[in-house]
Parts: structure tokens; sequence; C-alpha cells
């Protein structure tokens, strides 16, 4: 029992009951501890309630009354156990068996948490029980989040954050006495999350050996590649791939995940998207797509998942992004071309055999008459098709519209097609039948349809095409259409669709019929790529024109939709649509010269690679924003001219993305540039030159160059007063930051007035839900706490905190500093408990989110390196400091304040080293034995 004398908690405890040699990893993500108190954060934010762990003890406190009393008022008693844990003899006869004593008289709730395996059911606690009787009980007892079957050690990050996530809802529900209603992110249950396509073959046929030969290879450990013979389409390699996934994959037992990735779109975006929408899970930002793809996959499931990666051109293309060699992960490629790499198995497909694509003819037809009548024919047709299965598709789609239409009829027709068009191969012929008994409309939309992507394209956008087309053509109405069409090959120039809609919507349904085109979902339909291919060789020069146009305007409009730093929610609304950005930025980059594009106004032209661009950028995929960004410039450069605002545009959105990466003498040129070529073009009063000066003075705050900062912080604010009015985001945005760097120069008096105006400004013309509304919070409370308001800080932190997560997720950099603002404050205070686990959560997101030589990263090991000083924590903090400073040195320079007063801070680090007398906890490092050395010197 407690030392009476000593004062238990007037707060209810969660006591957390651990061996210390759990908590001692290097890596942040094995130390167990420092997970649980992160999830556990929270509540003492929201809740009176004490977490505490013997690291709570200070200097000079008596240790065990202090345990046993925070032990005794504990409500949640939280067990990790683990080998370590059952051979802790203080553990096993102090604090488990009060622990059992308090659960028994309804005192305490115990919570374990498996963390490796060992003896649980074998290990005997003695207790007293209720009725002072000596009892023996095992924590087996106990039902732990976790089983022994899967440990947290060793599990990947998602569920080790799932299982915790589910403690910390039963610890709130235990404090508050209220059920968590919150479902927990990235628990797979018994289902098994996937995002197969929906198969559009109505029949599947004569493959049933490709499939078990493809399940036996999987199993026996290979990767395996599904080519096609001579390398031709329409043989049925993603249709053998998908009734893989459906028939051996998604049926069987214990399956992790079926991802599906189309090697066309971008395998990284497809990655993350699976990331986000199939496992329920928000990545962090990271300086490269392979790093960010590399953390996907350590968040997949610990139980086998099918990787198919479908239509891969170019293996090379795709093999950065490949799942670790590991034996969970099944990867399944289809390709076209005949692989030829180390690792990879290769699966040549032939077509199919004559009886099986007979087999298939009959099903989808399905006419006993016709095809018994004709049946020769049939078999000879087949022949003819090369036992394709597309080219039997679209033929038995064919007869099933005609129902009157005999085999040898359609024989006959197949042949005159011969005749006109001699040189096609046979499945080039069935598309020109059936282009054929298209009308004009149908053929014009199936031509608008073609020039998007080969991927799943949003109905409303074909319908947004043929709007802008009808908006261009001439005045006409009713027969004037008719008599339109019939003189098309007079007019080409004025070549547009004018579709009523009940037309446009009978057109589909033609092309659906016909095979030319698919339904993939609810208003959602894609192009076979070999159609695709067929229908642009049917536009002319003049139609190619016009209907490029039109989908680019289409592409424009989602692209100005995505702004500069784009929310989860804008990110997961326009995932589709970047396929056909790219698509229209690949045409645009073909062009030769203004005359040649469809696109009539200019400023136009960048926005689809300025809205690729943000789109990466905003999951921080930076390198895949750069090569957009590059191709907007040249693009610009070609088509408008050096002397061109889009150019000015173009260049500071590169830089923007060298600044936010921490290069910043990449960037200084090109904002200069952008700058003066923004003064020529437009002179000195416009907006474009306001939006310079801003971004050139942040840079210059960036590497501390103030003085060179304010003159062009303050021009950016006037001039952004004069054109834009007071009430306009721009203007909240400069006030901010010229505010910051006054605040940076501890000129607080003058930058508060400014932080309160962007606030109340950014509220008022973005509504409460928004990032800069976030931004403007942090920044308020930072100047408060500067200034030793803590109060006022607080709960400007909290809200900045939350509307982080809330707009932007969880693993943004943005979160990042919000943590660390937060921490900071706790800091100050001495709120020394809170601080730590908002550090090491901010930490751990820039490290991933920005790597480990961006700045911000190394601000996150000052602070830290800080608190372990004030901690007394010597061994910890000396790393953190030696880490900070190399990247200060290295990215800013030794004359920067950031290294100057990191600098400053490991000499006072080591001053309050050498005078409590514990240099030998320190490492052999030979700057620090150096310092040590002089130090000591100059004491003496």
């Amino acid at each position: 029992m407690p030392d009476e004398t000593q004062t238990a908690p007037s707060r209810p405890v969660i006591f957390i009951c651990y061996a210390h040699k759990d908590n001692d990893d290097a890596e942040v993500r094995k130390r167990c501890l420092d997970l649980l108190l992160m999830h556990l954060a929270p509540l003492q934010f929201d809740h009176d309630v004490l977490i505490w762990c013997d690291r709570a003890l200070q200097i000079g406190d008596e240790w065990n009354p202090e345990i046993l009393a925070n032990l005794q008022s504990a409500k949640v008693a939280i067990a990790l156990l683990s080998p370590a844990f059952f051979a802790s003899s203080y553990i096993r006869t102090k604090e488990v068996p009060m622990i059992l004593e308090q659960q028994d008289k309804g005192q305490t709730t115990l919570l374990p948490i498996m963390l490796s395996p060992c003896l649980v059911a074998e290990s005997q606690f003695r207790y007293v029980d209720r009725n002072g009787e000596e009892k023996k009980r095992s924590l087996n007892d106990f039902q732990a989040s976790n089983d022994m079957k899967r440990p947290l050690k060793g599990l990947p990050e998602h569920e080790q954050d799932a299982i915790l996530l589910r403690v910390a809802q039963r610890v709130r529900g235990i404090i508050t006495g209220k059920k968590s209603e919150v479902p927990i992110g990235g628990e797979l249950q018994n289902n098994t999350p996937d995002n197969l396509p929906r198969s559009t073959t109505d029949f599947f046929v004569g493959r049933a050996e490709a499939l078990s030969d493809i399940h036996k290879r999987l199993q026996a450990g290979q990767r395996l590649a599904i080519c096609a013979v001579s390398g031709m389409g329409g043989i049925g390699k993603t249709e053998l791939a998908l009734r893989y996934a459906l028939q051996y994959w998604k049926t069987g037992r214990d399956r992790g995940a079926i991802c599906w990735l189309n090697a066309r779109k971008g395998v990284d975006i497809e990655i993350v998207r699976f990331t986000r929408v199939c496992l329920d899970l928000t990545p962090p930002e990271f300086p490269d797509s392979e790093s960010l793809v590399g953390w996907c996959w350590r968040q997949f499931p610990a139980d086998e998942s099918l990787i198919v990666f479908d239509d891969v051109q170019d293996y090379q293309e795709i093999a950065a992004f490949l799942p670790p060699d590991e034996s969970r992960f099944k990867v399944l490629i289809t390709t076209r071309s005949q692989i030829d790499q180390a690792g990879v198995a290769r699966l040549s497909i032939e077509t199919l055999n004559p009886l099986a694509a007979y087999q298939l003819l009959y099903q989808t037809v399905n006419d006993d008459r016709r095809l018994l009548e004709g049946q020769t024919i049939a078999e000879k047709l087949c022949e003819w098709l090369g036992y394709l299965p597309l080219g039997i598709q679209l033929v038995a789609k064919f007869l099933k519209l005609e129902p009157d239409l005999s085999l040898a009829e359609l024989w006959a027709e197949l042949e005159a097609e011969v005749l006109k068009h001699d040189g096609l191969s046979a499945i080039e012929l069935v598309f020109e039948l059936s282009w054929e008994k298209l009308s004009e409309a149908e053929r014009q939309l199936a031509m608008l349809l073609g020039t998007f992507a080969a991927a799943p394209m949003q109905w409303s956008w074909v319908e947004g095409a043929i709007e802008f087309c009808r908006v261009k053509a001439p005045e006409q109405r009713g027969w004037e259409r008719l008599k339109f069409w019939k003189a098309r090959s007079q007019v080409p120039q004025q070549w547009c669709l004018l579709l009523e809609p009940k037309e446009i919507d009978l057109g589909r349904r033609r092309l659906i019929e016909l095979s030319l085109l698919q339904r993939v979902g609810e208003r959602q339909h894609q192009v076979h790529p070999l159609l695709r291919e067929f229908f642009a060789q049917k536009m002319t020069r003049e139609e190619r024109k016009q209907i490029q146009s039109a989908v680019a305007q289409v592409t424009i409009g989602i692209a100005k939709q995505i702004p500069q730093s784009p929310t989860l929610e804008i990110i997961s609304s326009v995932t589709a649509a970047i396929p056909h950005l790219q698509a229209v930025a690949e045409d645009l980059k073909k062009l030769k010269s203004r005359e040649e594009c469809g696109i009539a106004e200019d400023e136009d032209l960048i926005w689809v690679f300025v809205g690729i661009s943000r789109f990466y950028e905003g999951q921080g995929l930076y390198a895949d924003a750069e090569p957009w960004f590059d191709a907007g410039l040249t693009v610009a450069r070609s088509l408008l001219g050096e002397q061109h605002p889009d150019v000015a545009t173009s260049l500071n959105n590169l830089a923007e993305l060298y600044r936010s990466q921490g290069r910043y003498e990449e960037a200084e040129p090109l904002y200069i540039q952008a700058l003066e070529l923004s003064r020529t073009l437009l002179g000195e009063q416009h907006p474009a030159v306001a939006t310079s000066l801003n971004n050139l003075a942040g840079l210059y705050r960036s590497q501390g160059r103030y003085e060179e900062a304010e003159p062009l912080y303050i021009q950016a604010l006037e001039l952004s007063r004069t054109l834009l009015g007071e009430q306009h985001p721009a203007v909240a945005t400069s006030l901010n930051n010229l505010a910051l760097l006054y605040e940076s120069q501890g000129r607080y008096e003058e930058a508060e007035p400014l932080y309160i105006q962007a606030l109340e400004l950014s509220r008022t013309l973005l509504g409460e839900q928004h990032p800069a509304v976030a931004t403007s919070l942090n920044n308020l409370a930072g100047l408060y706490r500067s200034q030793g308001r803590y109060e006022e800080a607080e709960p400007l932190y909290i809200q900045a905190l939350e509307l982080s997560r809330t707009l932007l997720g969880e693993q943004h950099p943005a979160v990042a500093g919000s943590l660390n603002n937060l921490a900071g404050l706790y800091e100050s205070q001495g709120r020394y408990e809170e601080a730590e686990p908002l550090y090491i959560q901010a930490f751990q997101i820039d490290q991933q989110a920005l790597g480990q030589e961006h700045p911000d990263f190394a601000i996150d090991l000052s602070n830290l390196a800080g608190l372990y000083t004030t901690l007394e924590r010597y061994a910890e903090a000396e790393p953190l400091y030696l880490q900070a400073i190399a990247i200060f040195y290295d990215r800013l320079g030794e004359a920067h304040p950031y290294t100057q007063q990191t600098w400053q801070g490991f000499i006072n680090f080591l001053v309050q080293v050498l005078q409590k007398g514990r240099a030998s906890e320190l490492s052999n490092d030979p700057m620090t034995r150096s310092l040590l050395q002089q130090l000591q010197s100059a004491s003496e």
C-alpha cells in the first residue's frame, strides 16, 4: 500500500505499467511507451485527467511512494506486456498485485496490450481480494487490445496505430462513461479491402489452366508478368488478371488486400489513393514519391496482399514503386511488352483455342438458331479474328444488335470491308464495321470520348465538352442542325457537336451496345485503349483541334478548382480527373505554335500543368510535381514567347516548389526573374507583382535576411490594398507575412495588430473551415507565447491544431507545426509531460513528410533536444543537437538565426552537463569532446 503521508493526485489517473527495456530503442516507432503516450495525449486536452508513468518522477522524489500513490488513484491501468514486463521484479511484486487488488474492488480497469510474445497465461500474480483472501490470477483473464498472434511489435505502422487508438478510445469511454462511436481507421476486420475495376466481359472462357498456373506461381513466391504473344492487344490480359483476383484471391481466407494499379495513370498516384480510400489512412508528405510509396507499402496488412500492375508500357516506369520483396506481397503484372527482368517470371498467354472462341461467341450472341445454321461460318469467323477475345466480343455484340442478320451476311460485309481497307488487321476491320453502323452524331461522340485518357471518365465531363462545342457553334435550331450535319464536309472549320441531351444519351447507349464504350460505374465510362487509337485516326486535323479544345476546357475547369494547398477533400474529388489532365497536357506539349492550339485564352494554357503540379505537391509528391511545373514553363515559353505574364507565373510556381523543399539557392533566381518580368510586362501596379514581392520576401525571411525581406513585404501589402481593396485574401496573406517578419525580429507590438487583422479578414472572407484560418490562429498564438501570454495562446493553438488535422490530415507538415507550437507552450509553462509526446509526434510527421535534410525537421530536433536538456536527459539530447546543427549549417549557412540559436543552445547544454558532472553520459563525438574540453579549460 502507498505511504500514508504521500498525497494522492486529485485527478483521475491513467497509470501505465511497463518495462523500461520496451522503450529504449533508437528508432522512435519502436518505443512503445512513446507511441502510447501520443495516442493518449488528446485526453489531457479534453478531460481533467493525469496520464502517469514513472518518467514523471523528478530528481529527489521518493520513487516508490510516488508510484504507489498514483497507482492508488488510477481509474485505468494500462499494462504493456512483454518478456521484459514479466521479468521485472517490481512489476511482479508491487505494481500488478496492486492493480489486481483495485480491479477486484472495482476501482481500476486493467487494459493489457500485447507488445511481443510472452508467457501471459503461465505467469501468476498473488494479490488480496476484496474479502481479504489471497488469490492468484493470470493477466490472460483480461481481454487484451490485441491477441498473441498479432503483437504490437512487428505490425505495420497503421495497424499499431489502430490498436493504440482502440485503447485510447476505451480509456476515454471509461473516463467519460460514454462509449466511443469513432471508427478506428486502418482496421481491416474480416473484409478484404480492394479497388478492383468492374469487369466489362459478360462471359469468361478458356482460361482455367492459365488461372491455375498464375496461382501456383504466385504462391511459389514468383513475381509474375502476364504477356501476350507478339505483344498483341485485345487478347484478354487485363480480364485474366481481374478474374484471378476475383476467383482465387477475394474468396480466399486470411487475405490482406487487393490493390489494382493502372500503370497508364501513374502507379504512385494509384498506390496513394488506395492507401487513402481502401485502407482509410492519410499518407504523410514526403520529399519524393518513392519515399511516400514506400510508406504506403509499410501500412499494408501483415496477411498476403495481391498487387496488380495493369497495362505496363515500360517496366522501368514501375520498378521504383514495386512493393518490398516480402512474402506478404504477391505481384502480378499485365503488359504488351515482353519483360525480361531478373526476379520477374513471364506467362505468355495465347489466343483462345478454337473451342473456347466458339463458346464465347455462342454464349454472347445467345441465339441457337443462327449459330447452328451458320456453325461453319462461325468457326471460320473465330479463326479469321485470330481467336482474340476482344474481336469475338465485338462481333458477337454486333450480331446481337442485328437479330435478322445471318452469319453469312455478316461474313459478306466483312469481306467487303477487307476490299475497302486493304492492310488493316481483322480487329481493325471489326472496328470499321461497327463504325459504319454509327450515325454522324454518334461518330462525333465517339471521337470526343476517345480524346479523353484511357481511364474512367465522369459523364458530366463529356457533357461539359459537348456544351462547349454547342456554345461555339453557329446559332442553329431544329432542321437547320440536320442541314449542318449534311453540309459538314463543306464547313469543317465550324465542326461541333450539336446534340440534344436525349440524343447524347441515345448515342452513349448505342456505343455501349456495340462495345465501343464501356460502363465502369455510375455515370462513369471508359474507352478501350485500342479503340481510343482507332477513334483518333478518324479525326480530321480541324476536328482534332476542335475536340481537343473542348476536352481541354473541361480539364482546365477542373484544374482551376485545385488550390495552392489542397485539402484532403479536394484531393479526393479530383484524383480521377488527373489522367485526363495529363492527357491534355501531353497534347499541349506536342504543339509547335500558338496557332495550332484551340484554347482561346492565353492564361488557360498553363492551368492543366498548374493543377497537376498542385495535386502532387499537396500530397508531398514533390518529385512528381516538379516535371509538370517544368513542362508548364516550357509550354508557356514555346507557345507564348519569353515575354509573357504566364512565363512569370510559371517561374514563380517552380520557385515556390523549390522553396517548400528548402532548395533556396535554386528558388531565388527564379523569383527574381519572375518579379522583373511581371514588372516589365504588367507595370508596377499589378497583383502579380505583389505576389512576386511576397514570394521573394518569404524566401529572404526563410534565410534570415530580414532587412531585405521587410521593404518587399511592405510594398506587397500596399500594392494589394491599392489594387484589391482591404477585403481580399491576398491582403490577409500580406498582413500575416509582415507580422511574421516583425515577430522574428522581436517587434511584437507591431506584429500583433497585423495578426489580428489577418485572422479576422481570413474568417470573414474564407470562413472558419479554411487552412488560412489555422495559419492565422497559429501565428497569433505564437506571438502571445513570445510575450508570455500563455492563457491567451493555448486555446488558439488547440483550435489551430484541430482545424489543420480536419482539413489537411494527421500527417501534414502544418499539423507538425501546430504540434510543435503547442508543445513549446507547454514547455514554457513547465508542463513537460504534455509537451514531449507532441514534440515526438511533430518530429515523426516532418521526418516522413519533409525528409531528414529539411530545415523544419532540424527545428523539430532542436525543440526536442531543448526539452531533454531541461529534463536532464542528456544522452538523448546530444545527438539531436548535433543533427540539427549539421542540417542548419548545410541548408541555411552559419549566419542564419536558426543556426546561431541552435549552436548557442548546444553550448548551453554542454555547460549544464559539466555543471552537473555528467559529461560521461555523452558520446565520443569529436565535436562534443572538443567543446567540452574547451569549456572545462575556460571554467578553470
